[in-house]
C-alpha cells in the first residue's frame, strides 16, 4: 500500500533527525525546497508569489482605474490570461523555475477567494448547511473520478474541471468550519 515511490505527492521519505529537519525547513522558507514536513510546502512558495503579484496588479489597477467594478473586471482578465497561461504549462509539461506554472494557474483562485470574501454569507438553518456539506461532497467526489487536479505539479483536466473542484472544496469546508464551530460551543457549555 505504501510502496509508491518517495516524493512530495506521498509525502513518504527517508527518515529525517533533527539537523535534516531544520535544514529542510530553513530551505523550505527561502524557497529553495519543496518537503512534506508538515504540508504542502509547495503551497508557501506559491501563495507567496501570488500575494506578491496581487499586491502589484492592486496597485498598477488603482493608478489607473477608479471605479471599483472596472478594477475587478480588471483582475479578473488579468486571472483568466494567467489561467490560461498556466493550463498552456500544464499542457505541454512545463513546470518553469519556482513553480511558477502552478502560480499561473493558482491565481484566479486567489481572485474568486477575494471575491467571495466581499459576500456576506449568512446561514439561517442549520439543516441547509448538512444538505449544502453533503451535495457538495458529492459533487466533489463525483468530479473528482472524472477529473484532476494535481496542482502542486500544476496537472489538472482542463481551466472549468479546477475551478469547480477548487469552489467545490472550498464549499465543503466552509460548510464542515460552520458546523465544527456550531457544535464546539455546544461542546465547550457541556463541559463548562
Amino acid at each position: 500500500f505504501l510502496t509508491l515511490s518517495t516524493g512530495n505527492s506521498y509525502g513518504l521519505s527517508d527518515f529525517y533527525g533533527i539537523r535534516d529537519i531544520i535544514k529542510n525547513i530553513v530551505y523550505v522558507l527561502l524557497f529553495r525546497n519543496e518537503e512534506q514536513l508538515a504540508g504542502a510546502t509547495w503551497f508557501l512558495r506559491v501563495i507567496f508569489l501570488i500575494n506578491i503579484a496581487y499586491a502589484i496588479n492592486s496597485y498598477l489597477i488603482n493608478k489607473i482605474l477608479k471605479n471599483k467594478k472596472g478594477k475587478n473586471i480588471v483582475h479578473f482578465i488579468i486571472s483568466v490570461i494567467f489561467l490560461m497561461f498556466g493550463y498552456y504549462c500544464s499542457k505541454h509539461g512545463r513546470l518553469l523555475c519556482w513553480n511558477l506554472s502552478t502560480f499561473f494557474s493558482s491565481y484566479i483562485l486567489f481572485e474568486l477567494g477575494y471575491l467571495i470574501s466581499n459576500i456576506n454569507i449568512k446561514y439561517k438553518h442549520i439543516s441547509l448547511i448538512y444538505v449544502i456539506c453533503l451535495i457538495s461532497f458529492l459533487l466533489l467526489s463525483f468530479i473528482s473520478k472524472i477529473n484532476f487536479v494535481s496542482l502542486n505539479i500544476n496537472q489538472y483536466s482542463n481551466p472549468i474541471s479546477l475551478i469547480c473542484i477548487s469552489l467545490l472544496g472550498f464549499i465543503f469546508t466552509y460548510s464542515i468550519a460552520i458546523l465544527i464551530i456550531r457544535y464546539s460551543k455546544k461542546v465547550v457549555d457541556l463541559i463548562v
